[in-house]
């Protein structure tokens, strides 16, 4: 009776069915009937995930660090001494992971607390410290958080081996094998250009007259890609450099008179090379006419002129008092681009009744700016006196139209 009592003084009594120093003994298996609440049972029962680092010169253990790792799997057993010196900051938080997860020295100091000698169940945990599951999930995500803030970052993975000369295109790929074009490639963006090539050419190679002239034109426009690539990394003046230049231009006018023999052999297909210059050109036309259009301020108020153009067009001075713009001149306009495509069109309007438009718009604007007391700039004049009024900024709206502020 005296020992059991002294057992449990000492906190050695047995708890949840589970020996308090279970965890020195890896190898026990759980007493029948040992209930384990939580992902925990396996590795409860049998210790595994044990692992040994240094802390401040004294030696620890973690008796569930594969548990640890589930709740933080960014840690390994090389930061697990980074990882204790953090979250001992927070004694509360401390706490919990040292039961919950069995972090204890190595070698107990006398007097150490006995509690800290063994794995707590989740359950148990919870009610010793008054926690809720909620609570206690959300003191464990606050460690993960400290963790996370000062965790090294994970070693970089090597980069993906290059490809091998047998996984690029060469003779097995469709348009190589079908013009019988065998090349080695030295990697997958010099095969890509070359299959572009073969396809501007296919028209071509499909031509029975001009076949073997398309094929070593090809050939011999892979050949200059390769030699200008080789040449741009010599250093200019060099014996090597001024040999392999002249190379590069005897190959340049082999190239310059196979183009001349297809033209001739087959009119109708044009200069290839000269086909994406003009592709070029055209394409930097397009994205240039895309940028001006995307802009907003270029979009036509009235259909003929944008927001800026009218402001200007209704600008008025003491030398020329009345606005430039002309409204019948705006409806006109758009009359003839709506019929431009019209063989017969013909303007619905007479020119007396365009003139009438124009000059009633003119004189609801006179009278609008009258009202308003618009100051008329007197040119001149030197100073603000003889100077426009700003123009007013054009905002861009969501759709693209131009509005005054």
């Amino acid at each position: 009776m005296n020992a059991v009592k002294k057992e449990e003084q000492l906190g050695l009594a047995k708890s949840d069915g589970v020996g308090a120093m279970a965890v020195f003994r890896p190898d026990e298996s759980p007493r029948e009937g040992t209930r384990l609440t939580d992902r925990r049972s396996q590795s409860d029962a049998t210790g595994s995930g044990f692992v040994e680092y240094e802390f401040e010169g004294t030696s620890w253990r973690c008796n569930q660090f594969d548990l640890l790792k589930a709740e933080l799997d960014d840690l390994t057993p090389q930061t697990l001494a980074l990882f204790h010196g953090q979250v001992s900051l927070r004694e509360r938080a401390w706490l919990i992971v040292r039961r919950l997860f069995g972090l204890q020295p190595l070698l107990p100091p006398s007097g150490y607390a006995t509690d800290d000698l063994r794995v707590w169940m989740r359950d148990e945990l919870k009610s010793a410290l008054g926690l809720t599951t909620k609570q206690l999930q959300a003191e464990l995500d606050a460690v993960r958080g400290s963790w996370r803030a000062i965790a090294p970052p994970p070693p970089p993975s090597a980069p993906p081996p290059p490809p091998s000369r047998r996984d690029l295109p060469f003779a097995t790929d469709d348009l190589l094998k079908r013009y019988d074009i065998r090349i080695k490639f030295r990697d997958q963006d010099e095969a890509d250009v070359f299959l572009k090539r073969i396809a501007d050419y296919e028209k071509l190679l499909n031509e029975p007259r001009v076949r073997g002239l398309a094929r070593n034109t090809l050939m011999t426009e892979f050949q200059l890609r390769r030699l200008d690539e080789y040449i741009a990394g010599m250093s200019e003046g060099t014996v090597e450099w001024r040999k392999n230049l002249e190379i590069r231009k005897s190959l340049d006018q082999t190239y310059n008179d196979q183009l001349e023999q297809i033209n001739k052999l087959a009119p109708w297909a044009g200069m290839i090379a000269g086909k994406f210059a003009f592709a070029g050109v055209l394409s930097d036309v397009t994205r240039a006419f895309q940028e001006y259009c995307g802009r907003g301020d270029t979009a036509l108020a009235d259909g003929i002129f944008t927001a800026t153009e009218i402001a200007v067009e209704c600008r008025r001075s003491v030398q020329a008092s009345e606005p430039r713009y002309r409204a019948g001149l705006v409806v006109y306009l758009n009359e003839a681009k709506a019929g431009l495509f019209e063989p017969r069109f013909e303007s619905q309007f007479l020119p007396g009744q365009l003139k009438r438009l124009t000059e009633s718009w003119r004189a609801t604007y006179l009278e609008a700016e009258t009202e308003a007391g618009v100051p008329l700039p007197d040119l001149e004049k030197e100073g603000e006196e003889g100077e426009y009024a700003e123009l007013p900024a054009i905002v861009t709206q969501a759709n693209g139209a131009n509005v005054e502020p």
